[in-house]
């Protein structure tokens, strides 16, 4: 069996000491890194398959994406609809019908479909 032990001098300990640390956190802000942004693609796939409104197809569906963002060691991740962003907030919580640019006095009704698949998302952060 080998002995792993590591003589260090007393004036060099701190030294030693902070390397370890900042190599810790090091590991962790990537891990941290690489696990927002796995959970933002588990969301964006839900969102693009349809697996939550099997009617949310065509260029709707293809057009979510996610955008990271790094900024003085914050991570923020956006997933959005490229091609639709319009559509979004409508198709998730409804609207006024308007025929001719006339309201009807009815609603189109929501197909909530981006809080779900938000959750399948902060699920994956949770596991990873």
């Amino acid at each position: 069996m080998s002995d792993s032990r590591v003589s260090i001098s007393i004036d060099g300990f701190a030294d030693v000491l902070m390397q370890e640390v900042e190599h810790t956190a090091q590991q962790n802000i990537d891990a941290l890194r690489k696990n927002v942004r796995r959970a933002a693609r588990a969301t964006a796939d839900e969102l693009r398959n349809g697996a939550l409104t099997p009617a949310m197809t065509g260029k709707y569906a293809a057009g979510w994406s996610a955008t990271t963002e790094e900024v003085d060691g914050h991570i923020k991740v956006v997933v959005h609809n490229k091609k639709k962003p319009g559509l979004t907030h409508l198709l998730e919580k409804g609207h006024e019908k308007f025929i001719h640019g006339r309201d009807t006095g009815t609603r189109v009704r929501a197909y909530p479909h981006i809080e779900p698949a938000y959750a399948v998302g902060a699920e994956k952060l949770r596991s990873d």
